[in-house]
């Protein structure tokens, strides 16, 4: 059977075991972060990236750097690849870099994958690879940066914050001479999953269902 919930004044309050405790709780007593979450969230970055990138993008100017080659932090971060693959989570292809330093593209990523060592975090691994350097991540330092901003943001974790912009979707929009068929059905999920990831990516969202019922095609059922 189901258990009757229990009645509990505002002074009183619930251990973690359940029972009714009366008064004031002593000082110490506090509910478990699961059930007690931080509020408000603060406004951090959206995904543990955000965490990770700018001491990754430390490593990599150190590199050039030393290898006297001039490279801005927002080249670097436009030009890493994070789709991974077999063996490594990132990619940076040297070409254009080798050009103006006078040498291979291999040669220069050997050359940079061999300073990017020494000082690995965030890194665990890096590697060059026919003119590219493959980086694996330390799963330490992404596991310890995607939990913390899990716990920081709590529910709002994935979500960014607003931006200056708006959108507005028209989806289902069954028409109403016709049945309503499965492909129909399909079009109302993809519709309300598209508004879904708008609103997440902080873009206002409107919605619109057009209903359909004037005009020639209605005119002839009536």
């Amino acid at each position: 059977g189901f258990e009757r919930e229990l009645p509990v004044a505002d002074e009183d309050r619930i251990d973690h075991e359940g029972t009714v405790m009366t008064g004031t709780p002593p000082k110490e007593f506090s509910l478990p972060d699961a059930v007690n979450p931080p509020s408000p969230a603060p406004p951090l970055p959206a995904d543990p990236w955000s965490r990770i990138a700018p001491p990754l993008v430390d490593r990599l100017s150190e590199a050039f750097r030393a290898e006297s080659i001039p490279v801005e932090r927002s080249e670097l971060e436009t030009a890493l690849d994070r789709t991974g693959g077999e063996g490594w989570d990132l990619a940076l292809a040297v070409h254009r870099w080798a050009r103006v330093a006078g040498r291979t593209p291999a040669q220069l990523a050997e050359q940079l994958a061999g300073r990017l060592r020494p000082a690995m975090r965030p890194l665990q691994g890096a590697a060059a690879v026919q003119g590219y350097v493959n980086l694996t991540l330390d799963p330490a330092t992404v596991a310890r940066g995607t939990l913390e901003t899990v716990f920081q943001r709590w529910e709002r974790y994935g979500r960014w914050e607003a931006v200056n912009a708006s959108a507005c979707v028209e989806h289902t929009s069954a028409n109403p001479t016709g049945a309503f068929h499965v492909g129909r059905v399909r079009n109302a999920i993809i519709g309300d999953t598209l508004v879904r990831v708008l609103r997440a990516r902080g873009i206002p969202t409107v919605t619109q269902y057009y209903v359909d019922d004037m005009g020639r095609q209605a005119a002839m059922i009536t």
